[in-house]
């Protein structure tokens, strides 16, 4: 195993790439390290000291480190999951032309050509330092798939009734296709004219719309949309929320996003009694063994194990596991990432 000098070393003498590689190998969050422009030595000093904090020893750093230095590009290590191993197919800028590479990264982030298009065109815009490329990029997969599925679902709860405008079911099909500032606009505009016109006849619907909207506000990093969407589907499940047990799976989607708030700016004992209420609502809708719980059940772990109660994290990470592995299989996504949790 290294020794602290031997890591600190190595680490001194990677290039920036390879040390946001390390750092993305080790899923560290958002927001443990100095800013990139710090000295390196000071960022390499803070990585060790999370390692040891982490796992109480620093042979994941010695791996993360190994498989950086001399990686074997052609057979990605099974343990890195398909959207981490697609994002660092993406370390360097790709036009979305590129149907070759977009194709690579569509089969091993399991997500469809137009999806990861999609993220593609997002990432190019944000114009981000090629050292953060992989990080950013895996976010917009997961948050692009996250929308798909709302989507789907969403289309799947509602084709069949006459409540719900078509203009949403339209809107939201355009809104996976949105590459540019110009499409996304079109997209919201479409969404908000389907929430006013679905209002009146199906509140529940119209909570669903706006969320829908934030998460596509989210894919696209505008923030204040988002906000906004949010807290306009907050108004409504408000009003209606005693009148229809169908906004619990709706009500889940809301005390889940202000949990992830939470977590996102580091407050993580906050964010946990957002997250046990969607775990206890999902559960209540969906049984005990729904994706849609294990997903539940894998953020309260998370959100556990970052405020140091380990032994309440663990139990929730390991459910987390059995249900993905029963339900998804042991080749999906999911599964594999909560492997990297435990």
């Amino acid at each position: 195993m290294l020794k602290h000098t031997e890591c600190l070393d190595q680490l001194k003498k990677l290039l920036p790439v390879q040390f946001e590689e390390v750092i993305f190998r080790l899923d560290v969050p958002a927001g443990i390290l100095t800013g990139a422009p710090a000295p390196p030595s000071s960022r390499a000093i803070e990585l060790i000291r999370w390692t040891e904090g982490r796992f109480n020893h620093l042979q994941p750093l010695a791996d993360a480190l190994a498989a950086v230095v001399s990686p074997d590009t052609d057979n990605p290590p099974a343990a890195v999951p398909p959207r981490q191993t697609a994002a660092l197919i993406y370390a360097k800028p790709i036009d979305c032309n590129e149907l070759e590479r977009i194709q690579q990264i569509a089969e091993a982030a399991q997500l469809t050509l137009e999806q990861v298009k999609a993220a593609c065109a997002i990432a190019r815009q944000a114009n981000i330092p090629d050292y953060q490329r992989a990080q950013y990029f895996e976010q917009k997969l997961h948050k692009t798939q996250d929308f798909a599925d709302a989507l789907s679902e969403f289309i799947a709860r509602y084709q069949d009734n006459s409540q719900v405008s078509a203009t949403a079911l339209a809107a939201l099909h355009q809104a996976l296709h949105s590459y540019t500032q110009a499409d996304y606009l079109q997209s919201e505009q479409g969404v908000n004219r389907a929430a006013a016109q679905t209002q009146p006849n199906n509140p529940a619907a119209t909570a669903e719309l706006l969320l829908l909207n934030s998460q596509l506000s989210a894919l696209q990093d505008y923030a204040q949309s988002e906000q906004r969407y949010y807290q306009q589907a907050k108004a409504v499940m408000d009003l209606f929320t005693e009148l229809d047990e169908s906004f619990d799976l709706i009500q889940a989607d809301y005390q889940e996003k202000e949990g992830m708030r939470f977590v996102r700016k580091g407050e993580y004992a906050l964010s946990i009694p957002f997250l046990r209420r969607a775990l206890d609502l999902r559960q209540r809708s969906l049984g005990t063994s729904h994706p849609a719980v294990a997903r539940s059940l894998n953020d309260l772990a998370f959100a556990y194990h970052q405020a140091g109660e380990f032994a309440q994290a663990l139990p929730l990470f390991q459910r987390a596991l059995a249900i993905r592995k029963t339900v998804l299989g042991e080749q999906h996504p999911d599964y594999a990432s909560s492997l990297n949790n435990l």
